[in-house]
């Protein structure tokens, strides 16, 4: 059975460019403590994207017959995708870059986004669901694993269809990519890698030899944000959980040890793939006194916006 396809509530895009009244360019940085162990891999070569799949069968649905050899493309690109993918399992070093271990920039804004979109939960109005937030697809999309749709509930399977931009045929788009970008639309959110500062890694058997980062270790990095408000700020240190004590779920592995599904935590004692955030400092000064009435500022005017989270969502126990 189909599942229900949600109204997602678009609008126009915010310029990428020049000044707009009432907004302003932010530097936020901030610092990141693990929680427990993180694992993300030192992964550097592309793997092709869906799209180049999705391209390929487009053009054999326009023939009147499919040949061998067409048969034979999609064969080849499938096994060329398995490939890389195994070897990307292989991997079991920590992201590096310039000799310093990293959290890459764009598994920080993937996890911050992810949180971001669950966060705006879908709501019902007699027998039509809507929501504020589109589920953003980047790769190949696939079936969420038992893990995850116990963690984030059952509405992640609800189908809400991701943005397209296109100035003529599809000039709207959800809250969330007009922030952090969609298909044929630029980023607004910048994510810096995550560099680590404090802390060392560790090679755990357990875990089939990988190198995680240990415990309390702390990194650091920076979003600069293009055009934003407090609304939207609002919006990104709920992704951030800079309200609450909720840690965000970051790398690999990060769904194996969380209490919520009933799996005891890594040796006993660790949470896996966790990481608490902190906002230590901002750019332009203007915009508050300090950092604590910028965030106080941010939350409410998102209460008090039309666009209402679940601050507490996510919660790993």
């Amino acid at each position: 059975m189909s599942q229900p396809t949600v109204n997602v509530n678009r609008r126009d895009i915010t310029p990428r460019t020049g000044r707009v009244e009432g907004r302003f360019d932010v530097k936020l940085k901030l610092r990141a403590v693990a929680r427990g162990y993180v694992f993300t891999r030192n992964v550097f070569f592309d793997v092709p994207k869906y799209d180049e799949f999705m391209k390929i069968l487009q053009e054999l649905k326009k023939k009147p017959q499919i040949k061998q050899d067409d048969i034979k493309l999609l064969v080849d690109f499938y096994e060329k995708e398995r490939e890389k993918y195994t070897e990307v399992q292989r991997v079991k070093e920590f992201a590096v870059l310039n000799n310093k271990k990293i959290i890459p920039g764009s598994s920080f804004k993937g996890a911050i986004r992810s949180r971001i979109e669950y966060k705006f939960k879908p709501y019902k109005i007699g027998d039509s669901y809507y929501s504020y937030s589109c589920f953003s697809v980047t790769g190949r999309p696939t079936t969420p694993s038992p893990n995850h749709m116990i963690f984030w509930t059952g509405e992640v399977l609800l189908n809400r269809q991701s943005c397209k931009y296109d100035e003529e045929e599809s000039p709207y788009v959800c809250i969330v990519c007009d922030m952090f970008g969609a298909p044929g639309l630029s980023s607004r959110y910048f994510f810096s890698d995550l560099i680590l500062e404090k802390g060392d890694a560790e090679i755990l058997k357990e875990m089939n030899g990988i190198e995680a980062v240990k415990p309390n270790s702390v990194f650091s990095g920076e979003v600069v944000g293009i055009n934003a408000n407090f609304i939207e700020l609002g919006i990104l240190f709920a992704g951030l959980e800079l309200y609450s004590d909720i840690p965000v779920l970051i790398g690999a592995f990060k769904y194996q040890y969380i209490p919520k599904l009933k799996k005891s935590l890594f040796r006993n004692k660790f949470e896996f793939g966790t990481v608490k955030f902190e906002l230590v400092d901002f750019e332009p000064k203007n915009i508050a006194k300090d950092v604590n009435e910028l965030i106080s500022k941010a939350r409410n005017e998102l209460e008090k916006s039309e666009y209402k989270m679940d601050l507490e969502f996510g919660r790993i126990t």
